[in-house]
């Protein structure tokens, strides 16, 4: 991308440029060269989606790690460490799904198969 004058708007993953290559268009880029509009609303909105997607990405990664958590007790076959991982596992899924990360049926999925998992060592 050749971008002649640049800095960062945000201290984001996605590095967000501001850029003016003509003295009276401002554009922003977002790496890997996509134009975006140069309205006020459209750069807010820009602004919202990477910080959604930011927080969309860490809940979805600990939600990983805690079904992990399970999927490994339960291959140990410790019922406690299963039970407790469970435990934890499940408000997050909800929480997951109530901020929209995860469809309701994915998540009331998900926290059944867990379950019947976690049932099977008892």
């Amino acid at each position: 991308m050749n971008v002649p004058y640049a800095f960062f708007l945000t201290n984001s993953p996605f590095q967000v440029y501001k850029t003016s290559r003509l003295k009276t268009n401002n554009n922003v880029f977002i790496e890997g060269g996509n134009t975006l509009a140069n309205h006020k609303s459209a750069l807010k909105r820009n602004k919202q989606n990477i910080a959604r997607n930011e927080r969309n990405t860490r809940i979805r990664s600990t939600l990983r790690t805690l079904v992990k958590k399970v999927r490994t007790a339960v291959a140990e076959k410790n019922q406690e460490a299963a039970a407790a991982a469970l435990a934890l596992a499940v408000p997050y899924i909800d929480k997951a799904s109530s901020k929209g990360v995860l469809h309701d049926a994915t998540a009331s999925r998900k926290i059944s198969r867990l379950t019947k998992l976690v049932n099977t060592i008892r």
